[in-house]
């Protein structure tokens, strides 16, 4: 993997998804600097229960992490 799961994510913006809204939220969220050293499962978990995501979130950002571990 060499782009980040952020700069993944980015390439959902413009979708009318869950993907798409959790991209928008991520770029929101200003954290755009963490989000893009974050490289395993569960550094992004743990990151996620620091936000207190919701568990529909937390379910996307697994179902989104999943196929960006597999490129």
């Amino acid at each position: 993997m060499n782009e980040s799961f952020y700069q993944y994510m980015m390439g959902f913006l413009s979708d009318s998804s869950p993907e798409g809204d959790l991209a928008r939220d991520m770029r929101r969220s200003g954290d755009e600097p963490e989000l893009s050293r974050i490289r395993s499962w569960e550094e992004m978990l743990g990151y996620l229960h620091l936000r207190q995501a919701c568990t529909d979130c937390i379910g996307t950002v697994r179902k989104c992490w999943n196929n960006y571990s597999r490129i």
